[in-house]
């Protein structure tokens, strides 16, 4: 830990200019094996090998316990309110965190599903289509004329990729249209906090700082899926095995 602290320090100094500074120095989460990660302010979400979802109390250290949550689901996106996810039947459920309630069924089909705390919940249906719902959601999906195959939606935009691992963006509380990024990546993920983080087909791992307009630059990893948010950034592998990493924003 001195060592990352130490590091952000020289960052801090060395790169004034910079809002977002990254340690590149990955930690694995020994004896875990999750296929899917979200962060939040409390809590990191996984679903595991059994699709079982887990949660973990932040800061979450290496050793800490991976709480069972008795519910399984394929896909898993939460916020500091709510955590959202989709089943193997693409049916869509969602868990109000603060309340400690039990799992709301939401009408619709969904195959992948992203909230961020504020505005909209986003959302892709089997045939790649793009949908919105205003909070509180209860199912009136609204169609947002576009195709994607993975989304996710920070505090400001909106970032997804297709079919054809082009990357897009849209900026939310305004009336714009998609706009493309440079880039291929399969998947892409927003921390709202300054940067956005992205794997290419081959699993190589980068992140670009806001506003991105295609600069990316390396993680050193090689993962499958990424998610970031509140001072780190959490990444699976082709093995399931997790990985953390401490991230700061000024």
């Amino acid at each position: 830990m001195l060592r990352v602290a130490v590091i952000l320090f020289l960052a801090l100094i060395l790169k004034p200019s910079s809002t977002f500074v990254l340690t590149r120095t990955w930690e694995i989460f020994p004896n875990l094996k999750l296929k899917f990660v979200s962060v939040t302010t409390y809590y990191l979400w996984g679903i595991n090998e059994q699709d079982e979802v887990l949660k973990c109390n932040r800061p979450c250290k290496s050793t800490d316990p991976w709480i069972p949550h008795n519910f399984n689901l394929k896909q898993i996106d939460a916020d500091d309110y709510e955590v959202w996810g989709v089943d193997d039947s693409n049916d869509i459920y969602m868990l109000e965190t603060r309340l400690n309630s039990n799992w709301t069924n939401i009408n619709g089909k969904m195959k992948f599903v992203s909230v961020s705390g504020v505005g909209d919940i986003w959302a892709i249906d089997p045939d790649d289509g793009v949908y919105t719902c205003r909070k509180p959601c209860n199912g009136q999906w609204k169609n947002d004329d576009w195709n994607l195959r993975q989304l996710d939606v920070g505090t400001f935009r909106v970032y997804g990729v297709d079919c054809k691992n082009d990357v897009y963006f849209k900026e939310l509380n305004y009336n714009e249209h998609w706009k493309h990024v440079a880039g291929k990546l399969k998947y892409v993920t927003s921390s709202g906090r300054g940067a956005v983080f992205g794997i290419d087909k081959r699993g190589n791992a980068f992140f670009c700082e806001e506003p991105c307009y295609g600069d990316w630059k390396t993680l050193g990893k090689n993962l499958k899926q990424i998610d970031a948010g509140n001072n780190i950034v959490v990444g699976v592998n082709s093995q399931n095995e997790v990985f953390k990493m401490p991230t700061m924003y000024y």
